[in-house]
């Protein structure tokens, strides 16, 4: 198998091949060849000999191996299939959380000299009412369409992950300039995001809270998110709180009024 990753069907085929015939060689010189009499030898048994080793294996072994390099080529296109499903989220189609940390260390592996890495979590704001107000079925469609959004924001370079219910991880990586303009970008684009369909007579508008960080020099991504989920406590818990503060401000009006 891994002969066959590295250098294709028809390295197999020809390396089979080879052995084969390089087997079929020695075994005809150690075996076959100490029965031939002087008169054998003399008609040319031992030339039919090693042509016949040579000429069998030649013709069985390319057939078996093209045999053998099909019943690869069906495992590993199977293989390739469970490691996709193992590693991608089924209903938005980006990789799930196991997916996301293999491929953000891989990427962080082969990282620039001076580049930075934006590591970033998102997470939608009352989620639940949206399914309890419209369904199941569309509150599916957001979560696919808000991962589109969050995508177009990230850009073709970067890595897009669900991680839970309705949280989604990202990671950004370039000059110190690049990622500050991107994650501007994923602010802009992905703090509101105003959603139409068909079935709904009223557009659904979804706010999003978002937590980002720089990775720190020597820090792992698996670091850098748990600071990202911090940044998004954060975030909402201030929400929270101007939530509440706006409320007292209303009542106390209410009543001086």
């Amino acid at each position: 198998m891994s002969l066959y990753r590295r250098a294709g069907g028809g390295a197999v085929v020809l390396a089979i091949t080879l052995f084969s015939v390089a087997a079929s060689v020695i075994a005809t010189w150690v075996f076959v060849t100490p029965l031939l009499t002087p008169q054998d030898r003399a008609n040319g048994m031992l030339f039919v000999s090693m042509a016949i080793a040579v000429a069998v294996p030649g013709l069985v072994a390319p057939l078996a191996s093209l045999a053998l390099v099909s019943l690869i080529v069906r495992l590993e296109a199977a293989y390739q299939k469970v490691l996709a499903l193992s590693t991608t989220d089924p209903l938005t189609d980006v990789t799930n959380r196991r997916g996301l940390f293999a491929q953000a260390e891989a990427r962080l592996a082969t990282a620039r000299t001076g580049d930075q890495t934006l590591v970033g979590i998102i997470d939608l704001d009352h989620f639940k009412i949206i399914n309890d107000s419209h369904g199941h079925y569309v509150g599916d469609l957001v979560l696919v369409d808000v991962v589109r959004c969050l995508q177009q924001a990230v850009g073709p370079g970067g890595i897009v992950g669900r991680i839970g219910g309705d949280e989604f991880a990202f990671v950004v990586l370039g000059t110190r300039a690049e990622v500050d303009q991107q994650a501007r970008t994923i602010r802009e684009r992905c703090r509101t995001i105003t959603l139409h369909y068909d079935r709904l007579s009223v557009p659904v508008t979804v706010a999003v809270s978002i937590g980002m960080v720089l990775l720190e020099p020597g820090e792992s991504f698996d670091q850098g998110l748990a600071r990202a989920d911090d940044a998004l406590y954060a975030v909402k818990e201030s929400a929270r709180t101007s939530t509440r503060a706006r409320v007292r401000v209303t009542r106390t009006h209410e009543r001086g009024n």
